[in-house]
């Protein structure tokens, strides 16, 4: 009888210990300071968010080179795609005044891949020499390379159901579709693998190999865990995403464990991640809002380009 209640003792014990240092490692991770807050309920019951002059959206890594990206800025509703040198900090404008939907992509082929405001397809050279639009009719979103030679994009006839999940070339020429099955924020690995959400009531990440699909997990449908962002670790295991407010995870596509890398809130959220091509980087947009006013329910809301290494340690505005 004693050696068995010192059993449970020493049971309970041990379970507080891992209970506590799972809750520390959790409270490292999402522990609201003073610069990520929720905010309150607004008296009014509708929220009005204005916008900083200069927005900087939608980052990408150059698939080639872990100190580039490419951008988009925004300043008083003009739009320009930008390259950027990390160590150097040097910028090149590499297209102006074009409207650009969505988060851009390049491939290794030395092109940026971009939807248009007219919801067409359009390809850059990495160098800004040349843009050709190799679309002209329906609809396209969230382009992602296969290949050097073809992109997975969704397609639709009218911006509404039903959606297609899309392979095309870059001349333009539809290769296949998959229907009733969106590509929404897709991204696919160099074992020909996407990851990407489904147009459903709930947000979920799902793979497709050749023609078939299946689920990697289901999110809750409360608003905050809409998905705005995924891409591929090079590992081809790691399937990273952002959430509107809920900050940015990882899933692993074989055991399906969810591991939190950054928390969001209110006043923070990520949208539109990159992970570098040798995975030590990610590089995401930040939403930070402000000067909230709970009798209005108003906020201002700036866009910037955060960089922070694979775990989420080290984030930093990579302009300052």
């Amino acid at each position: 009888m004693k050696r068995f209640l010192t059993f449970l003792f020493t049971s309970g014990l041990i379970a507080m210990v891992c209970l506590f240092l799972q809750t520390c490692k959790k409270d490292k991770v999402c522990r609201l300071d003073d610069k990520c807050e929720n905010f309150p309920k607004p008296e009014g019951g509708i929220s009005t968010i204005k916008q900083k002059n200069i927005q900087k959206h939608a980052p990408c890594f150059n698939p080639n080179n872990s100190n580039e990206i490419v951008y988009v800025k925004e300043e008083n509703n003009k739009f320009q795609l930008i390259k950027f040198n990390i160590q150097s900090k040097v910028e090149t404008v590499l297209l102006n005044n074009t409207n650009i939907v969505g988060q851009p992509k390049w491939g290794k082929n030395g092109w940026i891949a971009f939807i248009s405001n007219d919801y067409q397809i359009n390809l850059l050279k990495d160098d800004g020499s040349l843009n050709k639009k190799i679309t002209s009719s329906n609809y396209y979103l969230y382009p992602a390379w296969v290949n050097d030679s073809s992109l997975s994009v969704e397609f639709s006839f009218n911006l509404g159901v039903p959606y297609f999940y899309c392979n095309i070339n870059t001349s333009g020429l539809i290769l296949d579709t998959i229907r009733n099955s969106s590509f929404r924020n897709g991204s696919v690995n160099s074992n020909n693998e996407s990851a990407f959400q489904l147009y459903t009531a709930n947000p979920s990440i799902n793979l497709r190999l050749d023609k078939n699909v299946s689920q990697v997990i289901e999110l809750e449908n409360n608003g905050r865990f809409q998905i705005t962002g995924i891409d591929w670790h090079p590992n081809n295991i790691d399937i990273y995403y952002s959430t509107y407010r809920e900050g940015l995870f990882k899933v692993n596509k074989n055991s399906k464990i969810v591991t939190k890398i950054k928390c969001g809130c209110d006043s923070r959220s990520y949208r539109y991640l990159s992970i570098s091509p040798d995975g030590s980087k990610i590089i995401v947009e930040r939403v930070d809002a402000t000067e909230y006013q709970n009798n209005t329910g108003s906020w201002t809301e700036e866009g910037k380009i955060i960089i922070m290494d694979i775990d989420g340690s080290n984030e930093r505005n990579i302009f300052e």
